[in-house]
């Protein structure tokens, strides 16, 4: 039997840090905010359980803008209807709300969630976390730490404001 937590046998843990990544990104593409940042750098790893006892590990990636729109309601439901396209379930909160939100399950990540006024910050927040991959999230994030001391440029670092350019984009 295969738990809540796991797609398929098959599901890689390079796909559980790629697929939160599509899906912020091309998130952030549909609206006009621009400036997205990252907190992290990057997708960072949790722990989680693929059942029978076995650990796994999942990713979570999330971006802000400070540059939110004068419609947060229509972007609202652009985020939603790219969501069930996507073939997510999603749950439009906007009643009795100053800031409207989308949040999701199912489809190419275990959840997903926009808030149009991030609590704190006023900010635009777009996240997603991965389903349940095998792997090891302790092992994982050192991986992550020792890429970034490398400066290796790794996918969802372009977001990331202190990220270094590379010696090749300042001879361009």
């Amino acid at each position: 039997s295969t738990s809540e937590e796991t797609v398929n046998a098959t599901y890689t843990i390079e796909q559980a840090r790629q697929d939160p990544i599509e899906v912020v990104t091309e998130t952030t593409e549909l609206l006009a905010a621009a400036g997205w940042s990252s907190k992290a750098g990057g997708p960072w790893p949790g722990e989680c359980s693929l059942g029978g006892g076995e650990d796994g590990a999942y990713y979570a990636y999330t971006v802000y803008s400070d540059d939110r729109s004068e419609d947060l309601h229509a972007d609202v439901y652009v985020v939603a209807e790219h969501w069930e396209s996507l073939g997510m379930d999603v749950n439009i909160v906007e009643e009795g709300v100053v800031s409207p939100r989308v949040y999701a399950t199912g489809g190419p990540v275990r959840k997903a969630s926009f808030n149009t006024n991030d609590p704190g910050s006023g900010r635009y927040r777009v996240g997603a976390t991965s389903w349940c991959a095998p792997g090891n999230a302790l092992e994982l994030g050192l991986q992550e730490n020792e890429r970034r001391a490398q400066r290796e440029v790794i996918p969802g670092d372009d977001y990331f404001l202190n990220n270094p350019e590379s010696e090749a984009d300042e001879t361009d």
